[in-house]
């Protein structure tokens, strides 16, 4: 990585932290959990809502060499583990062993869904998705799109619940 590739890697982390902060921060005084509020920055940020009307302004800062897109889902998949790690131990260990059938069926219900919600956009909408509507192409598709869905749905669960201060309770 060229030192170029790293000041925009390090400006790109700053952009991203930084609209998470501020929308985090709108929505915690709107009485909201800041998790909601980082999520809409990054779709934001993303190439839907700045992307498609203000191409330039979206290539130059969140576009970039190869490098410098590997260096950064580097970061965001190791940012989102250690914050999961972060998570898991809050867990009140006693709690989890006398809630145990509840817990994997909640655990269950809370992965199978977002999977199931994923598999059926994807059949009810597959031009949207730009997709072939057959052929295992589709089906090899929509369990990309579900376990996306369960894989980002935990940690924004986790999230919304350490916000509340929720994730110590039973409850929660």
């Amino acid at each position: 990585m060229s030192s170029r590739d790293f000041v925009l890697f390090g400006l790109q982390i700053a952009l991203m932290l930084s609209f998470a902060l501020c929308f985090g921060q709108l929505l915690r005084k709107r009485h909201q959990p800041a998790g909601v509020g980082e999520m809409v920055a990054g779709i934001i940020l993303g190439p839907t809502v700045v992307g498609a009307p203000f191409p330039n302004f979206y290539s130059r800062p969140l576009l970039s060499s190869e490098h410098v897109v590997a260096a950064r889902d580097v970061m965001i998949k190791l940012g989102m583990l250690l914050f999961l790690l972060v998570a898991v131990l809050d867990v009140d260990l006693p709690d989890m062993r006398r809630l145990g059938r509840r817990l994997i069926l909640i655990g269950l219900v809370g992965t199978l869904v977002p999977i199931a919600a994923g598999i059926v956009l994807v059949y009810a909408l597959p031009i949207a998705f730009g997709v072939p509507t057959a052929g295992a192409q589709l089906l090899a598709f929509t369990l990309f799109v579900g376990m996306n869905l369960a894989n980002s749905a935990n940690p924004l669960v986790a999230q919304v619940l350490m916000d509340l201060g929720m994730l110590r309770t039973t409850r929660g």
